[in-house]
């Protein structure tokens, strides 16, 4: 097992990473927590390797973008339950995406994202 801890602000962001076994290679999974409470968790299977910059990399990394596109696309939902109209236009849609993406606990996902890089 091993943890990896990324502060954004005044949250405390651990993933909680594992190795197995599996029966055509191996897999890593990942359990994110933030402030000691799970938010996610995500599994990648691999058949003999990764390309990744450092162990777990892919699968943090995974969680926290299906984190992101969980909420977004609950986002929307709630938005279309509101406007009359059942189509969204693309540029409606650009300005609903950029006042998802300056909610502080978007911004946070996306600090950690970032942090994951290197």
């Amino acid at each position: 097992m091993e943890l990896k801890k990324i502060v954004v602000g005044d949250n405390e962001y651990i993933f909680i990473n594992t190795y197995r076994n599996t029966r055509s290679g191996f897999a890593h999974d990942t359990v994110l927590m933030k402030n000691g409470r799970e938010i996610g968790s995500h599994s990648c299977h691999y058949l003999n390797r990764t390309w990744e910059q450092y162990t777990y990399q892919t699968v943090m990394g995974s969680l926290v973008w299906n984190l992101i596109d969980e909420q977004a696309k609950e986002f929307i939902g709630e938005v279309r339950a509101v406007i009359p109209s059942h189509r969204i236009t693309k540029a409606h849609r650009a300005d609903l995406m950029e006042e998802f993406n300056a909610r502080l606990d978007i911004r946070e996902l996306h600090a950690v994202k970032e942090a994951l890089k290197y």
